[in-house]
């Protein structure tokens, strides 16, 4: 399981951290949680925007040969092309969910520092258990789901065309399907009454 911190929702500071939670499991408490996959380790990170930077270098120096990352923490919905993707619910601060049925959700075009020939794409998926007894105070827990319960497709030619990328898999990009326009989109594949909601987002290339 990959490591939590729990980031105080009201003023971004980092609270706790939690290695490989039980089940991945982490009751929340007032706090959102940014993940850092499992294998990864960083050196203290001081802040939020220290704890981001640190997650996507710790991800890139991960696979060898590929230089760039372009990502999304997803803490807003300003990288998400709304119209296109349907149902989606979205939120600030590790609240934006996947569409359900077969919806999908889609980003916004990022430019990219080159027209790639191969890449790989990685992404978290969880969801949130509550439970409110009669005699107990309401607790929501944080719960990581297997990315495998989404699948993924990325355009390199700003919507032209669309490649299968599997979680943290190198794939190749045909020439037709070259550019340097990426668009990245998730559908669950999950029962249609399971609401998935999405940790982050990258692409090495």
């Amino acid at each position: 399981m990959s490591t939590h911190y729990l980031i105080d929702r009201f003023n971004d500071e980092i609270n706790a951290v939690r290695s490989n939670p039980v089940d991945g499991e982490t009751e929340l408490g007032g706090n959102y949680i940014i993940q850092l996959p499992t294998g990864l380790s960083i050196v203290a990170p001081t802040s939020l925007a220290d704890l981001l930077t640190k997650k996507y270098a710790a991800i890139l120096g991960a696979y060898a040969g590929f230089v760039n990352i372009v990502s999304d923490d997803l803490l807003d919905d300003t990288g998400i092309d709304i119209p296109s993707s349907g149902n989606i619910i979205t939120g600030f601060k590790g609240a934006i969910s996947l569409p359900l049925n077969t919806d999908r959700m889609y980003t916004n075009m990022v430019p990219l520092a080159s027209t790639p020939t191969q890449a790989l794409a990685t992404w978290e998926l969880f969801e949130f258990v509550d439970t409110d007894p009669k005699d107990a105070i309401h607790t929501r827990i944080f719960k990581e789901v297997p990315s495998s319960q989404a699948g993924c497709l990325v355009s390199f030619n700003n919507g032209g065309s669309y490649t299968a990328a599997s979680d943290g898999v190198l794939f190749p990009i045909a020439g037709a399907d070259q550019g340097n326009q990426l668009i990245f989109r998730l559908t669950s594949t999950a029962s249609p009454d399971r609401r998935l909601y999405i940790g982050s987002w990258s692409v090495l290339y």
